[in-house]
């Protein structure tokens, strides 16, 4: 195929691709990876589904052709290596993150797209008349997903931030809207002598993990619920905002940010983990330009480059030490008071 050609192709199926992204929330949706297991005939999973076998037997040879999923000639199915991150426990699973984008909330979203990029305010707001994080306190089936999302980390974070930053000089931890508790909960495995503060809606903390409950049983984890736009707990030593700031505009960032400073004592630490937009000469992540287009739609809010972080941090007391790359596309931003 000459490159004229594969670039008419490439670009042809980018288009066409939120066809396939339907059929693979559908496969989540249905857990079709887990039902598959190692192998199965698509005739026994169709009526364990209650769904038309004809139809399931085309969209399953329709993933196949992706290489999701493989189905043979008398219709038996076994896993790929992609489908097998269709599977909930594959310690890389995407399942949640194809339920989370693919659900229908998502979907009408961007389809305000050109609402958002003509006015730069946010798609969702505009369409369901309330924040996202409000919606998800009405919608808790998507709400889990959304946990378990930012919990299973696929972008492989939580790992990539414990080898990167050494935690072990700081007594006392504490994850400033750590959600169910999973960063924390390495960062604590890794660091036996250490204690954490894990701190969200109370809504968000009731779904901590069992492995945070028991360090909290334990005495090593305080689990404490609160809004971080109101107050920050006193008395740790270096504070997380992991994936925080990107949520939320400039106005809404600083009362975090400022929070975070009346909470720090002057040896403190804050570190932010976040993706970058900088267009550099280090590596560029495509999937943090596409982040930066759903804070957009979602939000109102942004991906910053190192700049715009800076000016932020500056604005409520805050000076950046280093920035520090990791093995996925997060980036750490460790800052001091100023």
């Amino acid at each position: 195929m000459s490159e004229s050609n594969k670039t008419f192709e490439a670009l042809l199926g980018r288009i066409r691709g939120h066809q396939l992204a339907a059929m693979i929330h559908l496969a989540a949706r249905w857990d079709l990876a887990d039902r598959i297991g190692e192998g199965r005939p698509l005739a026994e999973v169709a009526r364990e589904l209650k769904a038309d076998f004809g139809a399931l037997r085309r969209m399953a040879r329709a993933l196949a052709a992706f290489d999701i999923f493989a189905v043979n000639d008398e219709d038996f199915a076994t896993q790929t290596a992609a489908s097998r991150l269709l599977m909930k426990n594959d310690p890389r699973s995407l399942h949640a993150a194809a339920m989370f984008w693919g659900m229908p909330a998502a979907w009408e979203t961007w389809g305000d797209l050109e609402y958002s990029v003509k006015t730069g305010e946010c798609a969702f707001e505009h369409r369901f008349e309330q924040h996202l994080f409000t919606w998800f306190a009405e919608h808790p089936q998507e709400s889990a997903d959304f946990n378990r999302f930012m919990a299973v980390s696929p972008e492989e974070r939580h790992a990539a931030v414990v080898k990167a930053y050494d935690f072990t000089k700081f007594g006392c931890i504490a994850d400033v809207g750590g959600g169910n508790g999973m960063l924390l909960n390495r960062i604590l495995a890794a660091h036996p002598q250490g204690r954490g503060i894990l701190y969200d809606r109370g809504n968000v903390v009731d779904d901590a993990i069992g492995d945070i409950k028991a360090l909290a049983s334990a005495g090593r984890c305080d689990i404490v619920a609160g809004n971080f736009f109101e107050s920050v707990p006193q008395g740790a030593d270096i504070y997380l905002l992991s994936q925080i700031i990107h949520d939320w505009d400039d106005e809404r960032v600083l009362q975090i940010l400022r929070n975070c400073r009346k909470a720090l004592a002057a040896n403190a630490v804050l570190l932010l983990i976040e993706r970058s937009v900088d267009l550099g000469s280090g590596p560029v992540h495509v999937n943090n330009f596409l982040s930066d287009i759903e804070m957009l739609v979602l939000h109102r809010a942004a991906e910053r480059t190192t700049a715009e972080y800076r000016a932020l941090l500056e604005k409520s007391g805050f000076r950046i030490e280093r920035v520090i790359g990791t093995d996925c596309p997060f980036y750490l931003i460790e800052c001091v008071p100023i």
